[in-house]
């Protein structure tokens, strides 16, 4: 039995760590049942794991250079009402 758990860990895709978890978990079973389903959960559970360490919700990740552009060149415009429309669109553009 103790065969088969270790065949059936060391095929499972899952950190070393994890692999390591299982077979203490198993080391004295008599049998391999149950193995499935423990490296199912084991598997879940490193996934859970995994996902909770990306950053969600702050926002959208494509750039909206419109609307970028157009804010900077409001800031330009409260900043330097002084400046010409050329020169707002220089400033803005960088060219």
């Amino acid at each position: 039995a103790q065969a088969t758990i270790k065949e059936a860990v060391d095929q499972a895709e899952l950190p070393d760590k994890a692999k390591a978890r299982l077979l203490e978990r198993f080391a004295d079973a008599e049998s391999a049942d149950g193995i499935g389903e423990a490296i199912t959960s084991e598997i879940a559970y490193v996934a859970a794991l995994t996902e909770s360490g990306k950053v969600k919700g702050l926002g959208k990740t494509q750039p909206d250079t419109d609307k970028d552009e157009e804010a900077l060149r409001e800031s330009i415009k409260r900043s330097h009402p002084e400046y010409s429309p050329e020169q707002l669109e220089t400033a803005v553009k960088g060219d």
